[in-house]
């Protein structure tokens, strides 16, 4: 997790987009999404700060921001979900991945080395939750101009972003278990993590282009 860095300029336009579409629309899946973005502006400004002129360590403003947007996007798809059982599932979802970042970051990988494994279970349960908001947008009776739809670039976004990162990291530490390297495997990464990064913010200043030209 670097500092301030190129996508850090594309968090702050989907920030400002959403911004702008909250005051104007007032939707409550705005506030969330602002309050998501808010986080995570504010932790890589912070991480930024620590890294480039304290010369000090900032994972540990990731091991709280991740978790925090995580848990946000988890209560961002609780609404549209029609079925009581998804609903029971994503709580159980939110539950359980607060217990296990609670646990990972207290006796796991503990607060000052960035949390991979806390990232990787947020992803994992995350990405399950969109599919089934998805699986439900998909089966819905009446038509739906997909291009118009917050929810649905909110979920591209989502598993374009998350499910990437999340194989990377997980190839990260099974070459940390295997005692192995891959060369310029830090740079890939960086490359990855950055277009990764434009695109899902990019796709989340869309979805909140939709919600303040379209009306739903």
């Amino acid at each position: 997790m670097p500092g301030l860095n190129n996508v850090f300029f594309f968090e702050l336009g989907a920030f400002l987009f959403c911004a702008i579409a909250f005051f104007a629309r007032k939707k409550q899946d705005l506030f969330i999404l602002f309050m998501i973005l808010l986080i995570t502006v504010t932790a890589e400004s912070l991480g930024g700060y620590f890294r480039l002129v304290l010369h000090r360590p900032n994972m540990w403003i990731y091991n709280i921001s991740v978790p925090l947007v995580i848990l946000g996007f988890f209560r961002l798809f609780y609404p549209p979900l029609k079925s009581i059982t998804y609903k029971r599932l994503v709580m159980a979802f939110m539950a359980l991945f607060i217990l296990f970042a609670a646990i990972n970051m207290a006796a796991g990988q503990l607060f000052f080395h960035f949390n991979t494994f806390t990232y990787i279970t947020g992803a994992l349960l995350l990405s399950i939750t969109v599919c089934l908001y998805l699986k439900e947008l998909i089966s819905a009776p009446a038509h739906i101009s997909l291009f118009r739809q917050f929810f649905f670039w909110i979920s591209a976004a989502i598993l374009l972003l998350y499910v990437p990162k999340a194989f990377l990291y997980i190839s990260f530490e099974y070459l940390v278990y295997q005692e192995k390297t891959i060369p310029n495997f830090g740079i890939i990464f960086k490359h990855a993590n950055n277009i990764l990064g434009a695109v899902f913010y990019t796709l989340i200043g869309y979805a909140c282009f939709c919600r303040l030209a379209y009306r739903e």
